[in-house]
């Protein structure tokens, strides 16, 4: 263990053929594989891993090798414990420590953009959560900068573009936490506190950009968005084709979520309607035949090449005139699903069918 820790892989390697056991523990029951890690000696590592050291072994606190690697920021230590072709197969990358901390999300807690990378590519689970129940996007919004490690990911500018951001705020929690949502991390799990990823965000409108970007999704079949309220404790809890089953009950606060007591469809606002008409393109008088608009009794000029405003035009004339109380995704997500305008529906974040 003393050699590991120092690094001297020529005497390592004369102890492993001299018959040493890899799989001795001291009183933390670290092996040597362990000290290694400490110590961030590759070669070390490598050896070890090599000769057939179990990579999963665990601590009196939990950690495994790999553990240690994520926390001590040896990406090149982490790298040889996943990819060596003795280990490959068999490393557990979702393995928990005694604080039920994967090294995922250890990596996310300390801010290291290459790690997390690549245990993603390895599998890991993105919706892993530690002994409080925080997953990783708890973790990435309350991190002011992460660190890049020479990760130089196209999709980080995306992000930024998502949010709105200058591409000077690639590396900030609010634009890791968007690209971790994208692969699947969720900002309406709650901890133990009953907080959710979102409620940690301070800056409102960063926050109302999170829920358009990423609205939550059915209660109850975890597949099409939340649509429908419950009128008990306001939460978006359930989709539209659910909120037909009789007999719901709210999985947030358990009381019947009917129609007729329940739950009510969001209704649109008119900036939404503009998100629609952005994506309308040409096919924005297709959809006013499906929503019932005399297009005829607008000023539309058939020459103009503005479709947003003429889309725009058309929708805020069936907003205005149509009952309030078919103001819903509902009503527009059908009719941009009869029109074919598959962009706008997407937009519009359907699937309310």
């Amino acid at each position: 263990m003393v050699a590991s820790q120092l690094g001297n892989t020529d005497f390592v390697n004369f102890l492993i053929d001299s018959g040493a056991d890899l799989e001795v523990r001291d009183k933390d029951a670290d092996t040597a594989l362990h000290y290694a890690v400490f110590g961030g000696h590759c070669d070390v590592v490598a050896l070890i891993v090599s000769k057939g050291a179990n990579v999963n072994r665990q601590d009196k606190s939990g950690n495994t090798p790999l553990h240690y690697a994520v926390e001590k920021n040896y990406e090149d230590v982490m790298e040889i414990i996943l990819n060596t072709e003795a280990t490959q197969s068999h490393v557990e990358v979702d393995i928990r420590n005694s604080n039920k901390t994967t090294p995922l999300l250890q990596a996310i807690s300390g801010g290291h953009l290459g790690m997390i990378r690549k245990l993603l590519s390895r599998g890991a689970d993105i919706n892993a959560v530690d002994n409080d129940d925080n997953n990783c996007l708890h973790f990435a919004v309350r991190k002011e900068v992460f660190h890049s490690e020479g990760e130089a990911l196209g999709i980080l500018d995306e992000c930024c573009a998502m949010l709105e951001l200058g591409k000077n705020a690639r590396l900030s929690g609010a634009v890791i936490a968007t690209y971790l949502a994208l692969q699947g991390a969720n900002f309406y799990h709650k901890n133990c506190n009953n907080a959710t990823p979102l409620d940690l965000v301070m800056n409102p409108d960063l926050k109302e950009k999170f829920k358009s970007l990423f609205p939550s999704l059915c209660l109850f079949c975890e597949e099409k968005v939340s649509t429908l309220k419950c009128q008990s404790c306001g939460q978006m809890v359930i989709c539209e084709e659910c909120g037909t089953e009789p007999n719901s009950t709210c999985l947030e606060c358990q009381q019947p979520t009917t129609r007729e007591s329940g739950i009510e469809s969001r209704k649109l606002k008119e900036k939404d309607l503009l998100k629609v008409a952005k994506k309308l393109g040409n096919n924005w008088w297709q959809v006013g035949i499906f929503l019932g608009v005399e297009t005829s009794e607008l000023e539309i000029h058939d020459d103009s090449k503005d479709t947003v405003k003429q889309g725009y035009m058309v929708l805020h004339k069936w907003f205005k005139s149509c009952d309030p109380e078919k103001q819903t995704l509902k009503t527009l997500g059908d009719a941009l699903e009869e029109a074919e305008c598959l962009d706008a529906l997407k937009c519009l974040s359907s699937d309310v069918k």
